[in-house]
């Protein structure tokens, strides 16, 4: 499974995560997704990744899921 994710750099926050069974599409989507946001002057960074389910993708890319405060104090679970 493909996992399309925005992420706002700037407030440190997931904007959206989108499931993508097709790899054509998510990267379809990604490029068009990357291109709104540098047409935008947003500081969003876009990124496609792959992994078995949404659990899975959470616990090997924390750092989209926990705001950067509470990594930063060690936080390792995602409740």
């Amino acid at each position: 499974m493909y996992f399309l994710v925005e992420y706002d750099r700037a407030a440190g926050r997931l904007d959206a995560l989108r499931p993508f069974l097709d790899q054509v599409q998510a990267q379809e989507e990604r490029l068009a997704t990357e291109l709104r946001h540098l047409q935008a002057g947003t500081d969003v960074e876009v990124v496609l990744l792959d992994a078995p389910d949404e659990t899975a993708l959470r616990r090997t890319h924390l750092r989209y899921f926990v705001p950067l405060p509470e990594l930063a104090r060690g936080r390792l679970d995602n409740d």
